[in-house]
């Protein structure tokens, strides 16, 4: 195997020991991690249509990382700009630590947090900066994004990875684009994103992170995810305090399969912006309600007795309806099997949709647990729903996949 796929972190939570493997499933294993090798050392571009296929086989651990930077668009698959698009990151990602650190506090902007291993702790010494500096860091970053990016597009067709929709004159934090909160959060939480909200919902989320696993015990691990945190803050410190625990959650995923905290933060990156896309269920207050209204449906006409059970136990659609859509099994799974149903995810990412097989997964999953679920009270299904058990993903994807197909060819979504 190459070296260069044979470094990405392996995920430290709860182990799960697999039975030996015989001589075919070893065999075919070898055989899988050629395809992606084979695929990602191509000369001249990578086939992002073969990749794709690849990946719905499921993607190898240790080519993960990489491959899912492709699919997401954050690598080039043209191979002559890939160290071009690689030092505009690197610079990128330097500006955005800068702008942390102007904005906030923190370390010393010349610390090394940008490699694998990070740097020093960047929480503490954060102080409440004037409106002014930050709006010099964030004006500085705008221009960076719209003018060096830009000098790749241009030479490769493509479209940036870390382009904004914002141009110079709307840096004022107080013009940048606002999600609306989420309709399951209580009335008051209306101030979900002023500005004050939002900066104690990520100080409470890097808190947070200090005390979970791996990043209580390993100072190198939490080095590296703060640093891609603390970019991330910079980029979304508009947004609400629902849209701020997703990052943190898709963080914590992308994190054990990125080999820096740069890759942590564009992978991250990049899977927001397409979920807050038009059609996609981050878009906005009406495009979940609009989602939940599908599952809903979707999970009356499939799992009837199950959701019959759910209404008789009084669980409400805004008690576990959102969160399970919104979070794509992120903290709820054990973090393997996330990255396993994520691999389907982003091969099956059409244009206007990513993760669009999610909702199936979750029926599936559903089903596969009715057994269990439907003798739970609701206090126990809700527990159930947040803590779920090890599942045969390749079996969840399966029936997933039935369950799409089943719907559309009876017409139940238009």
């Amino acid at each position: 195997m190459s070296s260069r796929y044979s470094t990405v972190p392996q995920s430290p939570i709860d182990p799960f020991i697999q039975s030996p493997m015989t001589a075919d499933e070893d065999y075919g294993v070898a055989s899988q991690d050629r395809v992606f090798e084979e695929l990602l050392d191509a000369e001249v571009a990578v086939n992002l249509e073969k990749l794709r296929e690849a990946a719905r086989m499921g993607i190898p651990p240790a080519y993960r990382g990489v491959v899912y930077r492709y699919l997401l668009g954050v690598a080039f698959t043209d191979k002559s700009s890939e160290m071009t698009m690689e030092e505009l990151q690197d610079k990128d990602f330097q500006l955005l630590r800068g702008a942390y650190t102007r904005i906030w506090g923190g370390a010393d902007e010349d610390d090394d947090r940008g490699d694998a291993g990070g740097g020093a702790d960047i929480g503490g010494g954060r102080g409440t900066s004037s409106k002014v500096a930050a709006t010099n860091a964030l004006k500085t970053l705008l221009a960076f994004s719209t003018s060096s990016t830009a000098s790749a597009v241009g030479a490769t067709n493509l479209s940036g990875p870390l382009q904004t929709r914002l141009s110079s004159d709307d840096a004022d934090c107080s013009r940048c684009p606002l999600h609306m909160p989420f309709t399951y959060r209580s009335s008051s939480a209306v101030l979900s994103h002023t500005p004050s909200a939002t900066l104690a919902a990520w100080e409470e989320a890097l808190a947070a992170l200090r005390h979970a696993v791996p990043y209580n015990h390993d100072a190198r691990q939490r080095a590296k995810i703060e640093s891609a945190v603390a970019a991330l803050q910079v980029m979304y410190s508009a947004v609400s305090i629902d849209h701020v625990q997703l990052l943190v959650l898709f963080a914590r995923q992308l994190d054990l399969i990125s080999s820096t905290a740069r890759d942590t933060f564009f992978t991250v990156n990049a899977l927001y912006q397409v979920l807050t896309r038009e059609r996609n269920i981050l878009h906005g207050e009406r495009a979940l309600q609009l989602h939940c209204a599908n599952f809903l449906m979707l999970f009356r006409a499939t799992l009837p007795p199950l959701y019959e059970h759910f209404l008789a136990e009084g669980v409400t659609t805004w008690e576990w309806v959102p969160s399970l859509l919104t979070s794509f099994f992120a903290s709820r799974m054990h973090p393997d099997d996330v990255c396993a149903l994520w691999d389907y995810y982003l091969a099956d990412k059409s244009e206007h949709q990513a993760m669009g097989l999610h909702p199936y997964a979750c029926l599936a999953t559903l089903s596969a647990l009715t057994e269990l679920l439907i003798e739970a009270e609701k206090t126990e299904l809700l527990y159930c729903l947040e803590h779920l058990p090890r599942i045969d993903t390749a079996a969840i994807m399966r029936k997933a996949v039935l369950i799409r197909e089943s719907v559309y060819s009876k017409g139940l979504l238009a």
